[in-house]
């Protein structure tokens, strides 16, 4: 099948009227997609998904069948997702709950007719010209991927708790203090570098009005690549610490009660790229994917459902924001008493 421009989602009730619009739209050269489509055999839910996955526009149907029906209201919170939807209603009804807000098209007695199919397609051709797809097709609600970030910084938090120990411990030995000076900045850079590509994100409402160009640049990755190349490796700080001389020949010199806990805090520090340290870089893909759907929103003139969006994200992000600004304060206050030197970022 092909990739479809528009998803129709519908209650099976409405299928008479709705095929004039279907019928309709293609006629003006756009690639539809309803049930309608689907041959026999097909698997039924995994070609509804792929086509769902695919589209560009989900267009929603209200009817007084399609507001109680699961399934339509399933397909139009996707489209709510990714700020590709446009509903159009065939009968006075209100939209369920989380689905209002957005313009629609009323289609009560002319769903196959000029003008309100050519405002229709109109419509369409609007998203599909200026939307734009995420660097993912799927990304984690940003309020659970504050949770996952947030219970990372402080996880990263409580390391560096322990490194403050050492760093009191060792501070006589330059050895050790060049290794810990490379472990404390390494934390501190992935703290900043996320904590600015949240700031960037966050900045969005700050500007006089909403633009869709730097929406656009991230939701094609540009924060993942700044936090890549800002945030700090494990590796420099395995072999801060394994290496000869290291803070671990240090720290057995001192013949330290606390090595087996230290090596295990290093041991973790050390592999935290596939772990902790990424599990906070992994914010910049849900900020990826909202900035698409703002984006979207925007180009299919959904102003006020754009701001609204924006504006709760911004309020979501200030729980991931305090965290990390207070952990890179506490960063400062250990290495400013212990003359452990934090390079600037």
């Amino acid at each position: 099948m092909a990739t479809p421009d528009v998803f129709i989602s519908y209650a099976s009730e409405d299928r008479s009227r709705v095929e004039p619009i279907a019928l309709g739209l293609a006629a003006k050269g756009l690639k539809i997609w309803w049930d309608r489509e689907m041959s026999a055999g097909d698997r039924f839910r995994e070609v509804i998904q792929g086509m769902l996955d695919a589209t560009s526009v989900v267009l929603v149907v209200w009817s007084k069948s399609s507001i109680g029906k699961r399934w339509v209201i399933d397909e139009a919170e996707e489209g709510v997702r990714r700020g590709i939807l446009l509903p159009v209603r065939l009968e006075k009804v209100e939209a369920p709950l989380g689905l209002r807000g957005w313009h629609y098209l009323d289609l009560f007695d002319n769903a196959g007719a000029d003008p309100s199919l050519d405002f229709l397609a109109e419509a369409v051709h609007t998203l599909l010209s200026g939307g734009i797809r995420p660097r993912e097709k799927w990304w984690p609600r940003l309020s659970d991927s504050v949770t996952w970030s947030t219970d990372a910084t402080e996880r990263l938090g409580r390391f560096s708790l322990d490194i403050g120990k050492v760093v009191r411990m060792l501070q006589a030995d330059e050895s050790a203090t060049a290794g810990l000076t490379i472990a404390v900045n390494e934390v501190y850079r992935t703290y900043a570098a996320v904590r600015d590509a949240v700031d960037e994100f966050a900045s969005l409402r700050r500007t006089r009005g909403i633009r869709i160009r730097p929406l656009k640049a991230i939701a094609k990755g540009r924060l993942a690549v700044e936090v890549s190349k800002g945030r700090g490796h494990c590796t420099a700080i395995g072999l801060a610490y394994w290496g000869t001389p290291g803070i671990r020949t240090a720290l057995a010199e001192e013949s330290s009660s606390d090595l087996k806990v230290f090596d295990e805090v290093f041991g973790e520090l050390s592999t935290a790229d596939g772990d902790v340290f990424a599990a906070m870089a992994e914010i910049t893909v849900a900020l990826a994917g909202e900035a698409s759907a703002i984006a979207n929103h925007l180009a299919a003139g959904q102003k006020a459902v754009a701001l609204d969006r924006l504006e709760k994200d911004t309020s979501d992000l200030e729980t991931i924001e305090a965290a990390l600004n207070r952990h890179m304060t506490a960063l400062i206050s250990l290495a400013s008493e212990c003359g452990v030197a934090i390079a600037s970022h």
